[in-house]
């Protein structure tokens, strides 16, 4: 049986024999027991159905680990340690993404948008399935699937698009990221993390050892920014989809990120439209490359 749809076929047949069975001969103690056994497997049949459902629809996120003390099973310290930084990192990234600002805690409004829950460990592994809620809102923003997909950027993020996937989630949603990493490793285990969606591109990150040092070396040298504020005047270059504004000033670009909760003003813009916008600029140090990094997000 390959499919959930499959598991539920089948146990359902049986179920209904048997209790037809034991509905015809009360007596028959062997029917009800059958019965209930496969009204068991046909609940869990269900469940699996719903993560399927779920998976294809881009809701669900599967954190695989490895290693010798994953062989099968996944201690209960581990899996504690593990998911708690994930879900904050999840929840400080989305906060970001929503509002522009960074928090020490993110507002309950944005972790009920995200929609996150535990769904569970895959039989017999060490997959830990996490679900959030791809509804779109009023003005068609997915909060989950652009927090999934801007965490997976920043996990497999090289050379100058780091900071910017950085800047996009924030140092709070970073450090959570490095905790994960840190607990993986200090188990000894390696951590590979999807997102199956049919009508999106597949998100994936394989954190092989040599990955996470890579991943942890970046977010240790990467400074807190210096943050301030001012404004940027210059004509509209263009408009993403992925939630930025391109701003030609002079000769050069500067590409202006905004946040979700200002995305109907980002609209109004249009194509070679002059514009002022007050931006917060973060400018961090790129101690690689001894330069400045400037990096501009939407205000009003």
């Amino acid at each position: 049986m390959k499919t959930a749809q499959d598991k539920l076929d089948f146990y359902g047949a049986r179920h209904a024999r048997q209790r037809q069975r034991a509905e015809n001969s009360p007596q028959d103690q062997a029917a009800s027991f059958f019965a209930s056994v496969y009204e068991h497997y046909l609940e869990e049949a269900e469940d699996e159905r719903i993560i399927e459902q779920r998976a294809r629809a881009g809701e669900l996120i599967e954190l695989r680990f490895m290693g010798e003390r994953a062989n099968g099973r996944l201690p209960l310290r581990a899996l504690l340690d593990a998911v708690d930084p994930f879900e904050r990192g999840m929840a400080h990234a989305a906060h970001r993404l929503h509002t522009g600002e960074t928090a020490r805690q993110p507002v309950q409004s944005v972790r009920d948008l995200l929609g996150l829950e535990f769904a569970g460990l895959e039989h017999g592994s060490t997959r830990v399935l996490v679900l959030g809620d791809s509804r779109a809102d009023l003005t068609g923003v997915n909060l989950f699937e652009a927090t999934a997909t801007q965490v997976f950027r920043f996990l497999n993020a090289k050379g100058d698009d780091f900071y910017d996937a950085a800047d996009a989630i924030g140092g709070q949603a970073a450090r959570c990221i490095d905790d994960l990493l840190k607990e993986t490793s200090g188990y000894g285990m390696t951590l590979e993390m999807s997102c199956q969606r049919d009508l999106l591109p597949w998100l994936s990150w394989r954190g092989t050892t040599d990955e996470i040092d890579r991943v942890r070396r970046l977010i240790e040298t990467t400074q807190e920014p210096e943050v301030y504020e001012e404004t940027l005047e210059g004509v509209v270059a263009a408009l993403s989809d992925a939630g930025s504004i391109t701003l030609r000033i002079g000769d050069e670009k500067r590409r202006v990120r905004f946040p979700l909760k200002l995305i109907e003003q980002a609209q109004q813009l249009t194509i070679a439209q002059p514009a002022k916008l007050r931006v917060l600029t973060s400018r961090y140090y790129d101690s690689v490359f001894k330069r400045d990094v400037y990096k501009h997000t939407l205000i009003g």
